[in-house]
């Protein structure tokens, strides 16, 4: 990316346009908040991310879908545009800012005040407790603004994640108490939302992340809209760094490292019937012999992440110790016609296919009894998608 504007075309009659860029002050005037704002335009960028959480690429952090929880929660003098979490727990603040903003020099010490805000609640013997309180305190404004937010107006965070969990109790629970560890570890992953990304912020972004990029990973995302010769609305993205990898690396680099031993002792005390067992152990050793070899992941739960050529180090599949098998399709969205294969032909089995459909906008994380009756098609789809090619 330069520090010009990224020019987006389309193709009419077999020629390619320019399409017009919409600046965020051509918008209607957003009523209800903006005595937080310094600039009521940023209020638009702020809920166009949070009416299209899609835009946060929580696939990148491991998770399948980012979900806002706030606008606006007051720590002491300070007020965070938006907080959010994703659907395995980690934590997320959001700085909206525009780059006609003069005070867009200090978004990042901005951004890391609102952090330490939310750290020092750690501090309090009652900290987890108040924060959840602060989140509904915004939720239960009166402003127009957080009215017309369905899915945040009136909801603590245990109403927003049961939600985005289809009323599964267990699933939202278990979110709920990842939030609070990575809550109470001072974990926070940190965007600056923004309508350009320039020079200078990339290279205070690149400091911050040498400095504490394991616990407060920061990144720029651009975001812009633009308009259609039929007047239909687009949106572009992009992100700062581009590659999002080596920050993630960062960010995992302190949590637990598991490895061929600490995989099989925890495998070794996994609930599985004698049969469970023995279709586990078939299966680890096919993927074995047709992928280029095992990784083990880090975290709580011990899991094989399986490399295939040309796909790094994003794992396709992993096998959880436990006899859970994760397949993972859109961390692999930087091989477009890859992933659209690899799901194309899991779903060739009709009934894996309805299996799927069960997990929509989730990740697709099976129990023992779910799979392994399909263990010989995803073995061949595996070997097809990312081996035979």
């Amino acid at each position: 990316m330069t520090e010009d504007s990224v020019t987006v075309f389309e193709e009419e009659n077999d020629t390619i346009i320019p399409l017009t860029k919409k600046s965020f002050k051509d918008k209607s005037q957003v009523n209800g908040s903006e005595g937080k704002h310094s600039d009521v335009n940023e209020l638009k960028l702020e809920n166009l991310i949070i009416d299209n959480p899609e835009l946060i690429p929580a696939e990148r952090f491991y998770a399948s879908k980012w979900i806002p929880v706030a606008k606006q929660i007051t720590l002491e003098d300070h007020y965070p545009d938006t907080v959010g979490v994703d659907d395995i727990g980690q934590l997320y603040i959001i700085e909206n800012k525009l780059d006609t903003n003069a005070d867009k020099k200090t978004v990042r010490s901005q951004i890391k005040e609102y952090a330490f805000g939310i750290r020092k609640l750690r501090n309090k013997p009652n900290g987890w407790q108040e924060f959840l309180d602060l989140i509904k305190d915004a939720n239960n404004s009166d402003t127009d603004d957080v009215k017309r937010r369905r899915n945040l107006y009136g909801k603590s965070l245990e109403d927003i994640l049961l939600e985005n969990f289809n009323g599964d109790i267990q699933k939202s629970n278990d979110c709920l108490n990842k939030i609070k560890i990575k809550f109470e570890e001072g974990e926070i992953i940190l965007i600056i939302a923004i309508d350009k990304i320039r020079r200078n912020l990339r290279t205070s972004i690149d400091g911050e992340n040498e400095l504490d990029g394991k616990k407060l990973p920061i990144f720029a995302l651009e975001v812009n809209e633009y308009t259609t010769k039929k007047d239909e609305v687009i949106i572009i993205s992009s992100t700062y760094p581009f590659d999002l990898d080596d920050l993630v690396d960062k960010k995992e680099a302190d949590r637990i490292k598991h490895d061929k031993t600490t995989f099989e002792v925890a495998h070794s005390r996994a609930k599985l019937t004698e049969e469970q067992k023995e279709d586990f152990k078939n299966f680890k050793n096919k993927l074995g012999k047709i992928c280029v070899k095992f990784n083990y992941n880090t975290g709580n739960d011990p899991a094989i992440r399986t490399k295939f050529e040309g796909t790094k180090d994003r794992g396709v599949v992993l096998l959880f110790a436990n006899g859970v098998l994760e397949i993972v399709i859109k961390t692999i969205n930087r091989w477009p016609e890859k992933q659209k294969k690899y799901k194309e032909e899991l779903e060739k089995d009709e009934n894996f296919k309805k299996l799927m459909n069960k997990r929509s906008g989730k990740l697709l994380r099976l129990q023992p009894e779910e799979w392994m009756p399909f263990s010989k098609h995803i073995l061949s789809v595996l070997e097809k998608v990312f081996v035979d090619e």
